[in-house]
């Protein structure tokens, strides 16, 4: 797999110091008693103002390196730094978004609870949540539909 960065801005000051910093990554599986390694030992750093491109054929471990990032996924070695603080499996990072491959959905949760999904996972309050998320479904023309199943 290659990782390549692209950045429009010439390097200076604080856009030196990685906001992803991804050291010594590895994630395997058992699949039958079987171990499969997905990624192995993939360091790379995106700086700010960088683009960056994950590429490679399907599955060699592009969807489950991001997986990690965004602590979908916990890694079997190595660490993830996001401006310099470490990545916990399963807690969510501020200030770090997603954006799935497909449009996910969970068949299980309202459109509200879907909608308020990463704010539940960040551990913002209940009445907090629900005002957010009205704002939301409202902005989106979804009234009515707060409820409804997807």
């Amino acid at each position: 797999m290659n990782v390549q960065g692209l950045s429009s801005m010439p390097s200076s000051g604080q856009a030196d110091a990685p906001r992803i910093d991804v050291k010594g990554l590895s994630k395997s599986f058992q699949l039958g008693g079987a171990t499969i390694d997905a990624v192995r030992d993939v360091s790379f750093g995106v700086r700010r103002s960088e683009f960056v491109a994950l590429l490679g054929p399907s599955g060699c471990g592009k969807s489950t390196i991001l997986n990690m990032i965004a602590t979908l996924a916990k890694p079997t070695s190595g660490e993830i730094f996001i401006d310099g603080k470490p990545v916990v499996a399963g807690k969510a990072t501020p200030d770090v978004g997603y954006v799935f491959q497909r449009d996910t959905l969970f068949p299980w949760r309202t459109v509200a609870d879907n909608i308020g999904y990463g704010l539940q996972l960040a551990g913002v309050a209940d009445a907090e949540r629900k005002e957010r998320v009205a704002t939301c479904v409202a902005q989106a023309g979804l009234q009515g539909f707060d409820d409804a199943y997807p």
